[in-house]
């Protein structure tokens, strides 16, 4: 059974109280037999005039319009004989199963007295009716649900609605400079900030033996034989250790597509780390490097820079 609950509320002898569209006017209460005497009115103008006793039931009219329940009676504070009621509006009565909306299903499982779980289920099943929208979205039911506590009472409200997402997520990657506009947008570049990962500062310790070494010599070597950290200085045209790591480091290997994906010039620049690439053992790989030579002192200028902020 369901309906419009409108709680339990104190009403005096002689007040009357609509409920919609049902009026209720208590016409007399006897407090030492707990008991009460009613007039109820239908919103058509059907009177019924009614005697309810404490007994812990509820009492419906008009078939099922509204129910009352006798509560409590008393004398108040100023001698005003007072009932306490509890008034339910709209009931309707149905079975697990039962339609209760067009194509929608209420099931529900008791335990007792009590409502163990309710769910709201399409009379149709789904199973097997995913919809593809152009081969590119998806569609699916989904939702949330809202709980409010009221006494010992929980009340839940779901609120459910179709969404429609993508298959698969797409990125469109755009090589902008500063004052550049976004395509179809109304946004464009007006700065950008550069932060390096990790970001903790690492205090050098004396120099013992020289750090600097041609690519030959670490390709001659053996990438497997690196037991430090790299700076890559120039790209994978130029330095033969940067053409190896390439894969890793997610750069271009020709200058084609270098060119392509990051333009010439200074603005071609490019400074990209690697905390832990599995070719040198796990070592740390800092590529600074560009599409011609003035891009890579573009870069190394920049990194400089930082390095003497810190």
């Amino acid at each position: 059974m369901y309906g419009t609950d409108h709680g339990a509320k104190f009403y005096d002898q002689g007040q009357e109280v609509t409920f919609d569209g049902y009026k209720v006017k208590v016409l007399d209460i006897d407090v030492e037999r707990d008991k009460a005497l009613l007039k109820i009115t239908s919103p058509s103008g059907d009177e019924e005039t009614v005697t309810l006793e404490k007994d812990g039931k509820l009492h419906l009219y008009f078939g099922g319009g509204i129910a009352i329940q006798l509560l409590d009676t008393f004398v108040g504070i100023a001698g005003t004989n007072t009932v306490r009621l509890q008034v339910y509006t709209n009931l309707k009565t149905f079975k697990s199963g039962d339609e209760i909306s067009d194509g929608w299903v209420a099931k529900f499982h008791t335990d007792g007295d009590y409502i163990k779980w309710f769910a709201i289920e399409n009379e149709d099943s789904l199973e097997g009716k995913e919809i593809k929208l152009f081969d590119t979205y998806k569609v699916d039911y989904t939702g949330t649900i809202k709980e409010k506590e009221k006494g010992k009472v929980t009340y839940a409200v779901l609120k459910a609605y179709v969404a429609i997402d993508p298959l698969e997520r797409q990125y469109k990657e755009l090589t902008l400079g500063i004052g550049d506009e976004i395509e179809d947008t109304a946004y464009s570049i007006k700065d950008v900030d550069v932060e390096f990962e990790p970001k903790e500062t690492y205090i050098p310790k004396k120099l013992t033996e020289p750090i600097t070494v041609l690519d030959t010599e670490i390709m001659e070597q053996g990438l497997e034989n690196v037991d430090s950290n790299l700076i890559l200085v120039g790209g994978p045209v130029v330095n033969k250790v940067t053409a190896a790591l390439a894969e890793d480091l997610g750069v271009p290997t020709t200058y084609d597509e270098w060119k392509e994906k990051f333009g010439t010039g200074a603005d071609s620049g490019q400074i990209i780390y690697k905390e832990k690439c599995s070719k040198i053992g796990g070592y740390g790989v800092l590529l600074v490097a560009g599409t011609d030579r003035e891009g890579t002192r573009a870069a190394a200028e920049a990194l400089l820079e930082y390095i003497s902020k810190l």
